[in-house]
């Protein structure tokens, strides 16, 4: 993932956080688009992308519609995804 990637990652994560543990896509992208200052058309593809990489890596879970962290995680992702960039994915951002 690059350091976008990670960042729109924690974001989601946190999104649902702010919901109480679960959120429809929607509402991920609103508060999203609230947080970031940018409109929801422009971050649906991304934010689509990002949650089907946190599915398929087993860190969401979906279940009619809402989006919640799974039970138990991989704690090696959500580790990765909650690190800090490095100054090498920094550098390679721009």
């Amino acid at each position: 993932m690059s350091f976008y990637d990670k960042d729109m990652a924690r974001l989601v994560i946190e999104s649902m956080g702010a919901m109480g543990g679960s959120a429809s896509k929607e509402v991920i992208l609103q508060i999203m688009s609230t947080a970031t200052d940018t409109d929801i058309v422009e971050l649906s593809s991304g934010v689509n992308t990002v949650i089907n990489f946190l599915l398929a890596k087993g860190v969401l879970r979906e279940e009619n519609g809402m989006y919640s962290v799974a039970d138990k995680p991989d704690p090696e992702i959500v580790k990765d995804l909650m690190a800090e960039a490095s100054q090498e994915e920094f550098d390679s951002s721009d």
